[in-house]
């Protein structure tokens, strides 16, 4: 990418909020589009990830303009109906008020400090954004916007205003270009996640390159991130202006563009913002591709053609996360609603994750959230056992903003407030289930109970290996020891994956590694397969670093190796099971070694699909 490009990018940006600090006439925007729909008013689709709003519709920044509170919420209105997050670039000038508008509405919130070369006004937005933070409207804070790509701050300065912000609990990071990021590595360090703008258009790309392009740029900056979560602060095409080299700004480039886009961060599940959400007539820049980045027009209406971007990403879930019950990454409409009781003194994100874990057992016990029917049976728990949901729902929210978001905040908390966190989540949504009257048509009162139990314990165990509690990366030691045989002539990492998926095998053919005993049987065979244990498996070594460095260290070997290390995963631990006199109770000899078999299958699968 070339600088001088990005600078021009990054001008308009600055621009928008060079007059934040000041006062000035207030400004009035569109009456909207009516009262009888449109594009403006209605859902457009599926609900994508997250937008920036630049809200300077009518009137210039540059000469005094402040956003009106009522202009924000029509303008977050529209937004909620149609994405899950919404950016701002930053805390004066009227956009203050756009956080507490924005999480009323239901949206995750990442708000900014507009930090230029003006000390005092910077003082003044940092002040405003740690406020905001500290009355619970904010998820993510931004501190800057591509300060260093244009030299507007050292360094030392953008540390200590995100030390301010930090201080808060909320989760911080400062955002860059993503080239401009990889140059200063104490920023990359001190941020809770990586926040990077990417435009291929800037890049002169053309746009049958531009995913290419755009994923080789991530990719770079996926090398460097030490594994922390890597967000897409910014990225887009205009749709309308001059050529930038190869990459030519029309209506239907845009549409391709924000369509691959999403598809691409639905397949990688990488949480996004799409720049931007509103044409702003008063921008320039060269080619006069400045006005025209938004996907609605300055009437408030949809671009025609844009419509195809909203079915993109059909998953309903998080950024680009999984399907079924619970719907996306706020239920997309489709969580239940009810009566929460809060957690005192945790951040609302804590909450917020509180919530969708109890809203999940509500989806599966009380299908729709209907209260208290239909009765959940015996026969309903059975169902529900034997079907893998469990299993399904705990990926679902672990690719959700709750879950990063809650559990990015419970890492800030002391070992104690953790605990209290952990026995709230951990209980059952209704833990006195047959004084509900919520009886089973087979007369059974337990069997809803024991089920929402399991929910609140696998997510709550997915909390805890998330943040490091209680078994952690590698099970702190109880995974079993074995004998491994390590693939010739590949990276270590590899190795310790093949080793983890061995382990795997281990502990469920032969529980707690003991080797050869006790025996196992094709009932136990048949209890495995019944039990949704097989993509708690995959689920937990996905989350791993093993995991992490092992695909990453394919990813680097020829196609041929690639072969080689993949017949090697997908090989069950003990493949001779009857020779080592393997034999079950029953004096079968074939189900540990089919057993084993599954679960080299799913995790080398899983790799695969990392890949």
């Amino acid at each position: 990418m070339k600088l001088s490009i990005m600078v021009t990018v990054s001008m308009f940006i600055l621009a928008t909020f060079s007059g934040c600090g000041g006062g000035g006439g207030s400004m009035s925007g569109p009456s909207g589009p009516g009262d009888g729909g449109g594009g403006g008013q209605q859902p457009i689709g599926i609900k994508l990830s997250g937008v920036c709003l630049g809200p300077y519709i009518v009137g210039n920044p540059n000469s005094g303009a402040v956003v009106s509170e009522s202009d924000l919420r029509q303008y977050l209105t529209i937004i909620a109906l149609n994405f899950k997050s919404v950016r701002f670039y930053g805390s004066t000038g009227g956009l203050e008020k756009g956080p507490a508008i924005a999480k009323s509405l239901g949206l995750k919130v990442a708000s900014g400090a507009w930090i230029g070369a003006n000390d005092s006004a910077n003082d003044k937005e940092i002040a405003s954004l740690k406020a905001n933070c500290e009355a619970h409207f904010v998820d993510v804070a931004v501190v800057g916007n591509e300060v260093f790509l244009r030299n507007d701050q050292t360094e030392t300065k953008m540390l200590g205003y995100l030390s301010v912000i930090k201080a808060t609990g909320v989760t911080t990071t400062i955002v860059e270009e993503w080239n401009a990021l990889l140059k200063h590595p104490n920023i990359m360090n001190a941020c809770d996640e990586l926040w990077v703008n990417i435009y291929p258009f800037w890049e002169g790309v053309a746009i049958d390159q531009s995913m290419a392009r755009f994923e080789a740029d991530y990719n770079q900056v996926k090398s460097a991130a030490g594994g922390k979560k890597i967000v897409i602060s910014e990225t887009g095409w205009p749709s309308a202006g001059s050529a930038n080299s190869a990459a030519i700004p029309t209506l239907e480039n845009e549409a391709k563009y924000l369509a691959n886009l999403v598809a691409w961060a639905k397949t990688n599940q990488v949480e996004y913002y799409l720049f931007e959400m509103f044409d702003e007539p008063w921008k320039s820049e060269p080619g006069g591709v400045g006005p025209n980045w938004g996907m609605w027009g300055t009437n408030l209406q949809l671009k025609a053609g844009l419509e195809k971007v909203f079915s993109a990403d059909n998953t309903g879930g998080g950024s680009g996360g999984g399907s079924g019950g619970g719907g996306g990454d706020n239920g997309g409409g489709n969580l239940p609603t009810f009566i929460y009781t809060p957690i005192v003194n945790v951040p609302q994100a804590v909450n917020d994750l509180g919530k969708r874990i109890c809203q999940e057992q509500r989806n599966i016990v009380t299908p729709g959230g209907t209260e208290w029917s239909p009765a959940f049976s015996s026969a309903d728990q059975s169902s529900f056992n034997s079907s893998g949901k469990l299993a399904t729902i705990v990926t679902q929210v672990k690719s959700s903003q709750d879950f990063t978001a809650g559990v990015a905040s419970i890492k800030t908390l002391s070992a104690a407030d953790q605990t209290r966190i952990f026995t709230s989540f951990i209980t059952p949504l209704y833990s006195t289930w047959a004084m509900n009257g919520h009886v089973g048509s087979d007369g059974t009162t337990d069997a809803g109970y024991a089920v929402e139990k399991q929910i609140s314990t696998a997510l709550t165990n997915a909390v805890k290996e998330a943040i490091g509690v209680s078994g952690g990366d590698d099970d702190e030691g109880n995974l079993p020891v074995i004998s491994y045989n390590p693939i010739s002539s590949v990276p270590q990492a590899v190795n310790d994956l093949g080793k983890r998926i061995c382990q795997e095998q281990r502990l469920v053919v032969t529980p707690g590694g003991n080797s050869w005993s006790p025996g196992f049987s094709s009932y136990d065979q048949s209890v495995f397969n019944s039990s949704g244990k097989l993509a708690t498996i995959v689920t937990k070594v996905k989350a791993t670093q093993v995991f992490t460095a092992g695909v990453a260290s394919i990813r680097t070997l020829s196609a041929d190796d690639q072969s080689r290390v993949f017949t090697s995963y997908q090989k069950p631990l003990y493949p001779t099971w009857a020779m080592n006199g393997h034999i079950g109770s029953d004096g079968t000899t074939d189900a540990g070694y089919a057993v084993e078999g599954q679960i080299a299958a799913a995790l080398s699968d899983a790799v695969k699909a990392a890949l």
